[in-house]
């Protein structure tokens, strides 16, 4: 059957289709008796749902399952919310996957492209050879293309991770050209690496989690393992550089507060740093912005419980439909 996807719904409509699971409470009715209060989510976004009677058993209902469900969708204080009257868990066989996963808005053969070329100006020989050794590992680049490169703060969907590391290449190139007294090899090279430890920090089939080695290790110590089996490789490789490289990719979360290990103590790890974070927090922004406008006032969005703080939304850039 066709999905109605949630950016579809509108209100006073009878809908059946199906959602994944994001997020399931219990509470219980005046009586007594329990209801079901679940998030459920697709590609386009997120909708309450409400199960008030004739309920399955809870416990079956797990986050990431695929439930096809009969309700009526209402409009309760500026927001839809999907009143359920029947619902079942089935498989994916009924439906394709990909619904269910916000995926890059850019090509990623061209995004590709750009890091070929800009790979090949760095003249540094060591370095250069890094970095195609893993441009010329098909496994690491099938992931690199694909993945997410978080789960919901910045790019949390499928190529995020590298339509950010492109977008960090293009700020450190930038402003290599306007300091031009930096490194600008290393610091080109340790912006295509700082990230690559996400691929095994992050899984997703139906939802974007995280990894067992993801949650115990984090993408920082993660890719320093993944750069170090390479450079296994690479014996003549300058232990100075190395130790340079190394520590601009341990250093580019700024702040131990913020899980770096290490505070910048280069030029190089400075700027990566700056680079990094100002990409996140714009994506992060844009799809607070894009997603989440205030229902009572399109002029700003919902309160933003991790940046702490609403966001205002210029009426020329776009946000109001």
């Amino acid at each position: 059957m066709e999905r109605i996807s949630i950016k579809e719904l509108t209100p006073d409509t009878e809908i059946i289709s199906f959602y994944i699971v994001k997020n399931k409470q219990v509470f219980q009715k005046k009586n007594g008796e329990p209801y079901l209060r679940l998030t459920l989510g697709d590609k386009t976004g997120e909708i309450q749902a409400l199960m008030w009677d004739n309920l399955p058993s809870i416990e079956d209902i797990k986050a990431d399952d695929l439930l096809k469900l009969k309700g009526r969708v209402n409009n309760y204080q500026g927001k839809l919310q999907i009143t359920i009257q029947k619902l079942e868990k089935t498989d994916f066989n009924e439906i394709d996957p990909s619904e269910f996963l916000p995926v890059g808005t850019q090509d990623p053969n061209l995004l590709l492209f750009y890091l070929e070329k800009i790979t090949g100006s760095i003249k540094n020989k060591n370095l250069l050879d890094l970095l195609n050794s893993f441009l010329k590992d098909e496994e690491f680049l099938k992931d690199f293309t694909k993945f997410p490169a978080g789960k919901t703060l910045h790019h949390p969907f499928l190529g995020g991770l590298l339509e950010h590391t492109v977008s960090v290449i293009k700020i450190c190139e930038s402003l290599s050209f306007l300091y031009d007294f930096l490194d600008n090899d290393i610091l080109i090279t340790s912006a295509f690496l700082h990230d690559i430890g996400k691929i095994k920090e992050l899984k997703f089939s139906r939802s974007i989690n995280y990894s067992d080695e993801g949650k115990l290790l984090g993408h920082i110590t993660l890719g320093i393992e993944m750069v170090d089996e390479k450079l296994r490789c690479l014996p003549d490789f300058p232990q100075e550089l190395s130790n340079h490289l190394k520590h601009i990719i341990l250093s580019h979360h700024g702040e131990y507060e913020y899980g770096s290990p290490k505070r910048p103590m280069t030029l190089e790890a400075l700027i990566l740093h700056y680079a990094d974070n100002i990409d996140a927090k714009v994506n992060g922004f844009r799809i607070w912005m894009e997603s989440k406008p205030d229902s009572s006032d399109p002029n700003w969005t919902e309160f933003w419980p991790l940046m702490e703080r609403y966001l205002f939304r210029p009426k020329n850039d776009g946000y109001k439909e």
